[in-house]
């Protein structure tokens, strides 16, 4: 069973009405927490992820063209280090924020509340080396290509990079995130 050809411009309105919402939510939690004096660290770790879906939202309407557009290679290449590095950042510290909220539940004397900051800290371990890995692995030339073209076409795909950056992510929201629930029965 094919599934049919699905249209660009519907995928991209869609994407773009989920990212705006969550702007929205983001901004509306900055402004009630600003108003009631309440920012705290998840607040602050949450400011970056929110510029970033910004430009992930713009983004998208420019990288995922129809394949007959006539794109530049170097603008494809820019646009997916820009939807990279938005990506992860929005997806690390927004882990990030969410650990230091529930941080913030607990008393300052508690062992949970330790754990939590050191899972936020191994957190961010992660992120700058997913960034550190990002920026290092470089668009190659692609080997789909003939000979002649080789040096014109770059693929950034990074499959390998990605499967292995995906079975990191994995492994380390399997070592560290069900840790919360159970440290708050254990405690």
């Amino acid at each position: 069973m094919n599934i049919p050809h699905q249209s660009f411009t519907t995928w991209k309105a869609i994407v773009t009405v989920l990212q705006l919402f969550a702007i929205l939510v983001t901004m509306l939690r900055l402004a009630f927490r600003h108003r009631r004096c309440t920012i705290w660290v998840d607040d602050v770790t949450v400011i970056p992820p929110l510029i970033m879906e910004l430009a992930a939202a713009v983004v998208v309407w420019f990288l995922y063209v129809d394949p007959e557009s006539t794109t530049t290679v170097k603008n494809e290449v820019a646009l997916y280090w820009l939807a990279s590095i938005s990506w992860l950042t929005i997806l690390w510290l927004t882990r990030i924020s969410l650990i230091l909220s529930i941080t913030r539940i607990f008393p300052v004397w508690g062992t949970i509340r330790r754990n939590c900051r050191g899972i936020s800290i191994a957190f961010g371990i992660f992120y700058v080396g997913f960034m550190c890995w990002l920026c290092t692995s470089p668009c190659v030339p692609s080997a789909s290509v003939g000979p002649a073209l080789q040096s014109d076409i770059l693929d950034c795909s990074n499959e390998r990079h990605f499967l292995a950056i995906a079975c990191f992510a994995g492994t380390s929201n399997v070592t560290s995130t069900p840790q919360i629930p159970y440290l708050t029965i254990h405690s």
